[in-house]
């Protein structure tokens, strides 16, 4: 893999070095931040985090190094590595008091990772053909539980640029560091147009205590519910731990090498015969329209919708599930939370088939913060649900100058990399360009779905 690195780096690259050895023999002056207990037990298995960007035109390498430069010296926490504190026996983040550009950045070329003459859209397919190449695996943080006591960065930016004239920016994190929001935190950084500022890794326990208050019903932002928890105030997560509505294998552990003695209480549950499809489909302007103009309410307590509540709806009851959740940042929600801390901070918000009827109980959910929006609502029959994330928000119009053109942004999951654990459906909405609103589905029910007048034609960014 080619890596492009200037003497700067070097001098870098030769203090983490030090760092590194000073890690092995203990002695070092780095500093360590305790993981919020949800953190530890339920983050260390997602998936990681990523985005990928595609350009027109010569790569600015030079620009992004010199940003690369500055915003890890406002932020050396983005070199954190997982260790296990001896104390405790939890993951615990390090940070290097003398933080190296590398591996935090890097420049590769498209043929030193496919071994072979590709254009750049066929690099981004190859993301999703199994097993990853051990040069493309190595362009992407790894999960938390791969990282633990393993020298693994947790955030990457790597610049890919191809023979044709495009490349490709990719950033990933892994949950042990934080959640998507920072993940766009930082790519916002990059952009000339971007303010270079400090975030803040300090964890901030004020929120682990919002999730364990019993009326707001919330459970954690994860796609990992270990048999441990214990949920008996919570009758929305009890219902989701004792349904096997997300479930774990043997074969999806053994899809990301992820060994049965960290399994952490999970039953071997059955596999699902389903076959779950997947596509992108850009969403309808006009179905949007009509439904924001259907459920404007003035003068009620709900006297709007957004599209992700109109979208959250549609797609659960297309979906024909028991339950649907709901990721929602609860940054800016919880006192003490900013938009500048950076973790794991999202909450799952549970709706049973009356809450998501329509997407004003939604709206009046995200209101309260609570997903108790109906009393007496009820789960449906069966024991499947449908997963939303709504990354809309973050989109990121980069900056760069004349010498090259945004052409197309997406979140990139290559499955060795992702969660090890089964559900029926799932739909991530996000801008693949400013103005265009896009939905990435996987369901068993994507004939139902793709048929709907809700999706315009399938969108290929891999050309």
């Amino acid at each position: 893999m080619m890596d492009i690195k200037t003497t700067k780096d070097k001098v870098n690259d030769n203090h983490l070095n030090k760092t590194k050895k000073e890690r092995i023999f203990g002695e070092t002056k780095d500093r360590r931040i305790a993981l919020l207990p949800h953190e530890a037990k339920h983050h260390m298995y997602d998936g990681v985090g990523s985005l990928a960007t595609l350009f027109e035109g010569t790569a600015p390498i030079e620009v992004l190094r010199s940003r690369a430069i500055k915003i890890l010296d406002a932020n050396p926490w983005l070199a954190s590595r997982l260790i296990t504190d001896d104390r405790t026996g939890l993951p615990t983040l390090q940070i290097p008091s003398t933080p190296g550009l590398s591996p935090f950045f890097r420049t590769v070329l498209v043929n030193d990772i496919c071994g072979k003459e590709v254009n750049t859209r066929a690099f981004l397919r190859e993301a999703y053909i199994k097993p990853l190449s051990m040069s493309y695996a190595d362009l992407f943080a790894r999960q938390g539980f791969k990282s633990i006591d393993a020298d693994e960065p947790l955030f990457k930016i790597r610049i890919c640029t191809g023979n044709d004239g495009k490349f490709v920016l990719l950033l990933s994190i892994s949950h042990g560091l934080g959640d998507g929001t920072t993940l766009y935190q930082v790519g916002r950084m990059l952009s000339l147009s971007g303010s270079i500022m400090p975030l803040q890794p300090e964890r901030i326990h004020t929120f682990s205590d919002v999730l364990a208050e019993s009326g707001k019903y919330l459970i954690p932002g994860s796609g990992w519910l270990p048999r441990s928890v214990q949920a008996e105030k919570n009758d929305k997560y009890k219902w989701l731990l004792t349904s096997s509505a997300v479930s774990s294998t043997k074969e999806s552990r053994n899809s990301v090498e992820m060994n049965i003695e960290e399994n952490i209480h999970w039953e071997n549950s059955p596999q699902r015969s389903d076959i779950l499809n997947s596509g992108i489909f850009r969403v309808s302007p006009d179905w949007l329209k009509a439904q924001k103009t259907t459920f404007m309410c003035p003068g009620n307590d709900v006297q709007w919708i957004s599209s992700t509540d109109a979208l959250t709806s549609w797609f659960m009851k297309r979906s024909g599930v028991s339950a649907g959740i709901m990721f929602v940042d609860a940054r800016g929600r919880i006192p003490g939370l900013k938009s500048s801390h950076v973790g794991n901070y999202c909450v799952a918000f549970l709706y049973y088939p009356g809450e998501f009827a329509n997407p004003v109980t939604i709206r009046r959910s995200l209101k309260a913060f609570s997903p108790r929006c109906i009393n007496g609502s009820q789960a449906g029959p069966g024991n499947r649900v449908a997963f939303v994330n709504n990354l809309a928000p973050h989109f990121i119009e980069y900056n760069f100058g004349l010498q090259c053109q945004q052409l197309l942004q997406f979140p990139l999951f290559p499955p060795e990399l992702g969660c090890p654990t089964i559900f029926d459906s799932a739909m991530l909405i996000f801008h693949p360009r400013a103005g265009e609103l896009a939905a990435g589905i996987k369901t068993s029910k994507m004939w139902d779905i793709c048929n709907d007048s809700v999706l315009e034609e399938r969108l290929n960014p891999f050309g």
